[in-house]
């Protein structure tokens, strides 16, 4: 993404670092661009920069009725952020935080963490268990139909009630198949991972405790 500096950056091209002044254009990857043009350090002359023509927004895509007491708390951890409601999970923003607000204990000090480890990982979203795997899940025709997907019942599931994503193609996809699964499964997470092993998003899991400390 081209974009012209408003001040001196230090940029690393084809393993060598070199200095460029303001003024200077340069060519450089999107979030990048976007990140220098979101602090004043760069911006593209003659286009207005908003979330429509760059793509860049990040929210909390909230699955149910979320309570004053938990926005209140989202909003004082990080309030750039913007709320969507929805009856299943979407991806209305680049970056989204999809949250079950039927769980009521939603650790806000890392939902910045999540954000960020976005600009490296598709999904970021913690284990449910390290110990109830797939086979322990769900009643006998949930396991028939992910077993006949993924063949192997004794692996570890994703926690559907918290999950980042960045918005692309595979994601979309990914987001859309998940849902379709849950038509068909009852339990939620032999759904997501049916919905994992059939497009296999680059994935950070995350420990149990992201949703809840206790657990």
């Amino acid at each position: 993404m081209w974009i012209q500096l408003k001040a001196t950056k230090h940029i690393e091209m084809m393993g060598v670092q070199k200095t460029y002044r303001a003024g200077d254009w340069v060519d450089i990857g999107k979030h990048l661009a976007i990140k220098w043009i979101a602090d004043g350090s760069a911006y593209i002359p003659n286009q207005e920069i908003n979330a429509g023509n760059i793509d860049y927004t990040a929210g909390l895509c909230v699955i149910g009725d979320l309570t004053d007491n938990i926005k209140k708390k989202i909003e004082t951890a990080a309030n750039h952020l913007s709320f969507y409601y929805a009856d299943k999970p979407e991806l209305p923003f680049s970056e989204t935080l999809i949250y079950d607000a039927t769980f009521k204990k939603i650790r806000v000090e890392f939902i910045g963490t999540g954000f960020y480890w976005l600009k490296t990982f598709e999904v970021i979203l913690p284990l449910f268990s390290y110990k109830k795997l797939a086979i322990h899940a769900g009643n006998e025709q949930d396991r028939e139909i992910t077993k006949a997907i993924i063949r192997d019942l004794r692996v570890p599931m994703h926690d559907e009630r918290l999950m980042f994503v960045r918005r692309s193609d595979k994601t979309i996809a990914f987001i859309e198949s998940y849902n379709n699964y849950c038509d068909i499964i009852k339990e939620k997470k032999l759904a997501l991972l049916c919905a994992y092993y059939e497009h296999k998003p680059i994935t950070l899991a995350l420990p149990t405790t992201w949703l809840d400390k206790d657990r």
